[in-house]
């Protein structure tokens, strides 16, 4: 399964946001850069034209789980934990079917 990472350089205030898709389901980790996953914050789950699927608190343990659907065109997963910490990833059609 072929994956896109939207990653720039290191910065004290991204996160890192890995999605993957196992037997129809999203399974969504995010951590700081020293490895501490974010224990609170917002997750946002957008379709493909933007539009917001779901949004909610981060609720650990990871990985979060989400039922991918019908939601095969593509998927954006964001997630604020405040202060300047947030970040995405992008699942394409390609990792959803």
């Amino acid at each position: 399964m072929a994956l896109l990472v939207c990653a720039g350089p290191a910065a004290a205030h991204q996160l890192s946001v890995f999605a993957r898709v196992e037997d129809g389901v999203v399974l969504i980790e995010a951590a700081f850069p020293d490895g501490r996953p974010v224990a609170t914050g917002t997750l946002r789950i957008l379709d493909a034209t933007g539009a917001l699927i779901i949004e909610q608190p981060v609720t650990p343990p990871y990985p979060i789980r989400f039922a991918v659907g019908d939601h095969t065109d593509g998927l954006r997963i964001e997630v604020d934990a405040g202060g300047g910490h947030d970040n995405y990833w992008l699942l394409t059609p390609q990792d959803l079917n």
